[in-house]
This record gives C-alpha cells, structure tokens and sequence, in this order.
C-alpha cells in the first residue's frame, strides 16, 4: 500500500491513517515509523536516514561474512598437509556448514534492503518500517554470528598446526570430565536418595560417551606429525574409564531406582545408543540437562 501520501504529516495521524488503512494496532504503528520521524512528522529525510543506516550496518555485516570466508579458505589450504581423521574432518565439516549458513542469512537480509529500496519512493509506511528494523536486527546478528565463526576457525587452524595446543586442548577437556567424575563418586558415597543414583546413572552415560570421545581424539592426534606427548593422556583417559566402571559397578549394587526413574533412563540410553565418536559435546550436553529435568519431574518425594 502506497502511504507516500502521508509524508511530512503529522506523526499522529500517520499513526492512526496507517492503522486504519491495514487494521493494525496503532502502537504496532507507531513503533513501526518512529525511526521515520523528525519534529514530529514523518519525513522523506528520516526514511531515507533510515535505510542508509540499516545499509551501513548491512555492509558490515558482508564484510564480516567476508572476513569469515578468508578464514575459512585458509583452513582449507591448511587442511591439506592434516591427517585424514575424524575429529578434523567433522570439525571441518561443522565450519563448512556454519559459514553456508551465515551466508544463506546474508542473502535474505540483503534482498530485504533490495525491496525495501524498491519500494521508498511509494512507501507502504508500517511494512517498510518493519522491514528495516527486522534486517538491522538480524545484520547486527550475523555480525556476532561471522566474527564467532571467523575465531574458532583461526582457532582451529592454530590447533592444526601446533602439537603443543593439540596436547593441551585435550589435556583440559581430560580435567574437566576427571573433574565431573569425582563428583559423582562423592554424589555415591554413604547411602545416597533414589533420585540421586538416578541423577549419576544420567551423567555416568554422558560420561562414557565423553571418555570414548577423547579416547578416539587422542588416537587420531597419533596420526599428526609431530605427534606431541601422548604417552601420559593414554593413562589418564584409561583412569578415566576405571573410575566410571566402579560408578557404574556402584549403581549395580543398589538398583533399586531404576524403578522409579526408569523411563528417563532408557530414553537417554536410546539417544545415545546411536552416538559415536566424535560428538558434539553442547549437544551432547543438552541432552542431558534435558533428561536431568525429567528425572526431576519424576520424583515422588518432592
């Protein structure tokens, strides 16, 4: 609808002409045309203000999509003197997809400006302030969203071309789980409630998952050149499958819980069944605050 009619007019009959024009709400309206508004009318100067700082932010987030797709030319190039291996292939696939995806949203937000340019000679007032709002919000997201992109992939070129990082990277990942799993043992100590047997049952899944997961990492870090020190992560992923084996050794000696919280248990058996190395931990680790909040709702004597 063809509102230019209404430009220079007082904003309060824009609103309400506007309003009445596609039976909107007239705070809708007058949220929609407030960037357009100057001394208390709507102005062709405040449109066109409008749609120029929504290209400005626009074009930087090209330029950051840019940036992000240097970085991830050079992981390619990097890429081919790496080992062939899980843990790096499914790391390149996961840029490959996210940098697809960025660029999927920047196509949108800029045919968004195409029509709203197209359109601001014979502006539909409420649709065109709609518009601009919408493409700077998610501009100024794909900013966020490519900058993020643009680090972990220079992260990830840095982990590709230094043993040391490799190393230390997975040693702190091998922490935080031994961390974790001292945890649960001490969650297991004494006489512990059925939902909190039922809580560890939760996590020891997760946690045989996760050991598995930096076991088939630390294999395939054996196939860089150089390697660098493996030898002691080989023993302390082994402890880590130890002391999880005596947690689950623990649960098969009071299972009494898994008749109450049975259900939970076998649903995050079965979404885990089909998950194997590598993984995803955030997912990984969704899943389970998930199921913890089940468990939760289950319980009986809360």
């Amino acid at each position: 609808m063809d509102d230019s009619d209404l430009v220079g007019e007082p904003v309060e009959r824009v609103t309400e002409q506007v309003a009445s024009r596609g039976d909107r709400d007239t705070d809708d309206v007058r949220a929609a045309i407030d960037p357009f508004v100057e001394d208390g009318r709507v102005t062709r100067d405040g449109i066109d203000a409008t749609v120029s700082d929504t290209a400005k932010i626009i074009s930087t987030a090209e330029s950051r999509v840019e940036y992000a797709a240097g970085a991830a030319e050079t992981m390619r190039e990097t890429l081919a003197d790496a080992p062939a291996v899980p843990t790096v292939e499914t790391r390149r696939v996961s840029f490959e997809e996210r940098l697809d995806a960025v660029v999927d949203r920047l196509d949108t937000v800029q045919a968004t400006l195409a029509s709203v340019v197209e359109q601001s000679d014979s502006p539909p007032l409420f649709e065109l302030g709609v518009d601009l709002r919408s493409a700077s919000t998610h501009a100024q997201g794909i900013v966020q969203t490519a900058d993020d992109l643009q680090r972990d992939i220079e992260q990830f070129e840095s982990w590709l071309t230094d043993p040391e990082r490799r190393t230390q990277e997975l040693s702190e990942d091998v922490e935080l789980v031994a961390g974790s799993i001292e945890e649960l043992e001490a969650a297991t100590e004494e006489t512990p409630e059925p939902a909190t047997l039922a809580d560890v049952h939760l996590q020891t899944d997760v946690f045989e998952l996760l050991v598995a997961d930096l076991r088939a990492e630390l294999d395939d870090l054996a196939a860089f050149e150089p390697t660098g020190d493996l030898d002691s992560l080989h023993g302390e992923v082994d402890a880590l499958d130890d002391r999880l084996a005596a947690l689950r050794a623990r649960l098969d000696d009071d299972p009494a819980y898994r008749e109450q919280f049975g259900d939970v248990l076998a649903s995050l058996a079965e979404t885990l069944a089909d998950r194997e190395p590598p993984v995803e931990w955030g997912a990984i680790q969704e899943t389970l605050s998930d199921h913890r909040e089940q468990l939760q709702a289950t319980r009986t004597d809360i």
